[in-house]
C-alpha cells in the first residue's frame, strides 16, 4: 500500500516518512520528553521519549509497553549509537512507534529499517521520496535483523528450499 500526501509518505504500511514542518500530526522531537524528564515523571503520563546519542535508556525497558512513541536522536551522520539504540529497544520487546530523526543519511534508510526503525524524518520532500524508493526495492537480505532475525539460509531451510 503506497499512498503519497502532501504531508507525509506511507509505504507498505509499515514504514512513514515523514518530512518535518510540513504535518500538523508529526511526531517532532519537540512533542517527546527526554529520558531524565521521563524518569521524574511520577503519574506515568509521558509517553512519547527522546532518546540521544549516549543516553543511558536502561530505564525504559521495564516500560516499553507502556510507551507509544520513542525518538532516536542522530546528532551526525557518522554516530551509529542510534542503530544500536534501536537494535536494543526492539530486542527488549519495544513495539511502539520507533523514530528516527535528526542527521542521518538517505542511504541509511535500509539499515535503519532492519534495525528496528519504522519512522523517519527528513527535511525535505525529495529526500522522502528518495527513501519511499529505497524502502520498496523488495531486498532479500543474508543476515539476520530485527524484522527478520533468522539468516537467509535457516529462512531457506525452514521453507524446504535446502
Amino acid at each position: 500500500m503506497q499512498t503519497l500526501t502532501d504531508t507525509n509518505l506511507q509505504i507498505q504500511s509499515r514504514y512513514q516518512l515523514n518530512v518535518v514542518g510540513e504535518s500538523e500530526n508529526l511526531i517532532l522531537r519537540e512533542q517527546c520528553c527526554p529520558v531524565t524528564q521521563w524518569r521524574s515523571d511520577s503519574e506515568g503520563s509521558l509517553r512519547k521519549v527522546l532518546i540521544t546519542a549516549g543516553e543511558d535508556f536502561s530505564h525504559l525497558f521495564d516500560h516499553l509497553a507502556s510507551l507509544s512513541h520513542i525518538v532516536v536522536e542522530f546528532p551526525v551522520f557518522t554516530d551509529g549509537r542510534g542503530f544500536s539504540t534501536a537494535r536494543e529497544l526492539r530486542e527488549r520487546g519495544y513495539s511502539g512507534n520507533l523514530v528516527a530523526a535528526g542527521d542521518f543519511i538517505v542511504d541509511q534508510v535500509d539499515y535503519l529499517a532492519r534495525c528496528g526503525f519504522d519512522t523517519f524524518e527528513f527535511s525535505s520532500k525529495s529526500l522522502a521520496e528518495i527513501a519511499r524508493r529505497k524502502l520498496n526495492s523488495n531486498q532479500e537480505v543474508y543476515q539476520g535483523d530485527a524484522l527478520q532475525p533468522l539468516p537467509l539460509f535457516r529462512r531457506r531451510r525452514a521453507a524446504g528450499v535446502i
